[in-house]
């Protein structure tokens, strides 16, 4: 089992990281600006509207973050 993971890992490139993350960035974009469009237009309390969009910013950009510098270690690893 792990030589058939191992052989896997060792077909990606960065290449292919750099595209799932383009790809994540292309729905992670427009669905935060629905998200947001629709809780400042159809949110009934104002404090837990800002509440849910601070952690959302936060939590997406922190993931963002995350998979970049883990492409980016990866990268420098191969």
């Amino acid at each position: 089992m792990l030589e058939n993971i191992e052989s896997f890992v060792s077909l990606i490139r960065p290449f292919h990281l750099w595209l799932i993350f383009a790809l994540t960035l292309i729905y992670a974009i427009p669905f935060s600006f629905m998200l947001i469009f629709h809780w400042k237009n159809y949110g009934t309390n104002s404090r837990t509207i800002i509440l849910a969009e601070t952690i959302y910013l936060l939590v997406i950009g922190f993931l963002l973050v995350a998979i970049t510098i883990t492409i980016s270690l990866f990268s420098s690893i191969i």
